[in-house]
């Protein structure tokens, strides 16, 4: 291994000796064996464009030995929410691949985006060219992160507020779906923040939720049927708190009630259908309220009955109230009756028991599913009977 480093490191220098690294705009093209490619219908153009793929790859290596990275790797998905076709995949190391087809191209969008270590992408439903992240940086005196916004796709980036606390974590970001204007962020030191300009200014709405904020970033849910109700949640080794607003932010109340068993709190997720049913996910167990929150029912069905603890997790709801997916490091499951019992979809590769670190829904059609691990994009169009992969980054490791 340290002998493989050494050898991109002189390559990477010799490279940079021929070629000038810093003054090349890179552009990928169709390779053998690549889903990577350059969209020629692009209006923009870019310059100095290099077709060898043993060129490209070193490239790759070299930004990520210059970040302190072994190889990149694919950090998150996002779907646009009105194009069940357009589909954004990011890497730790910053690059931004979209697809427009469904995932059978890619192109590198971005620019400048070197700031997902811990990233998190919200796509505006009212306007998909505007897009929201959360990133970190990792610069020469200090760890810098912040929120960045993009207002054309993806293409270019600005950062809209910078604050320590968002380090090494990956926060929340929630646009309200009646009014783009108003965004909601959750950080790590247990601070909401909100911005009524869309992004100009924040404020804060909720300090540091009962002192338990300083380890892990309030999870953000917001009812599409009635934004003016928000949910947060936030856990640390000895608590978990689940809080609700009615107010647009302006007040919380804790709303644990019947939540006796919730080790390790990990999602809330709202009906867009319903906004008194809402779901809290925790490592040990899965809770359901009818209610608004005013009570919570364990769902003991759900995959922990047979597993315990689980992992990587996530749940989705869809655009079908009864169709809820749950990710775990055992497998994908799905259920069609509102979580009260569940079914595991077919592995992403035949024979192999690998299991996705992300996971997305397109919220127009729950049948269209997308997974994903540190290097692979799987896709599925049966609600995970059948999969197919779309997108191997191009680092090989």
């Amino acid at each position: 291994m340290y002998s493989s480093r050494c050898s991109i490191a002189i390559k990477a220098l010799l490279f940079v000796a021929l070629f000038g690294f810093t003054s090349i705009n890179i552009t990928t093209k169709v390779m053998a064996n690549s889903d990577i490619i350059t969209d020629s219908e692009e209006k923009r153009t870019r310059t100095d464009v290099i077709t060898d793929p043993r060129v490209l790859e070193l490239i790759f290596m070299i930004g990520h030995t210059t970040i302190a990275y072994d190889g990149d790797e694919l950090a998150f998905i996002a779907l646009d929410p009105r194009d069940s076709k357009v589909v954004y995949a990011a890497t730790k190391a910053g690059a931004l691949y979209k697809s427009v087809n469904g995932g059978k191209k890619w192109r590198h969008v971005n620019n400048k985006f070197d700031m997902t270590r811990h990233g998190n992408l919200a796509i505006d439903p009212n306007d998909t060219t505007i897009m929201y992240a959360n990133a970190f940086m990792i610069d020469d005196d200090e760890n810098i992160g912040g929120i960045m916004k993009s207002t054309n796709s993806g293409l270019d980036w600005n950062l809209l507020m910078e604050l320590k606390d968002f380090r090494n974590h990956k926060v929340s970001i929630v646009i309200d779906p009646n009014n783009s204007s108003t965004v909601y962020v959750g950080s790590r030191s247990g601070r909401i923040y909100k911005s009524t300009d869309a992004g100009l200014n924040w404020k804060t709405i909720l300090d540091n939720i009962d002192d338990i904020g300083s380890s892990y970033a309030p999870i953000l849910d917001i009812s599409h049927t009635k934004p003016s109700i928000l949910y947060a949640g936030v856990w640390d080794r000895n608590s978990n708190r689940i809080l609700k607003s009615i107010d647009n932010g302006q007040t919380w109340i804790n709303i644990n009630n019947g939540m006796d068993n919730g080790v390790s709190f990990v999602a809330i997720a709202v009906s867009q259908h319903d906004s008194n049913t809402v779901y809290a996910l925790f490592s040990n167990c899965l809770y359901k309220s009818t209610n608004a929150g005013e009570s919570w029912r364990e769902l003991k069905k759900s995959p922990y009955e047979k597993y315990g603890t689980l992992h990587h997790l996530d749940i989705l709801l869809t655009n079908d109230p009864n169709i809820i997916y749950l990710n775990t490091t055992r497998g994908l499951y799905r259920s069609a009756n509102g979580g009260e019992s569940w079914g595991k979809t077919q592995r992403y590769e035949k024979d192999n028991n690998i299991d996705a670190d992300f996971i997305a829904v397109h919220p127009k059609n729950h049948r269209i599913i997308y997974a994903g691990n540190y290097k692979r994009l799987y896709k599925s169009t049966n609600s995970g009977r059948t999969w197919k992969t779309i997108l191997r980054h191009p680092v090989k490791f």
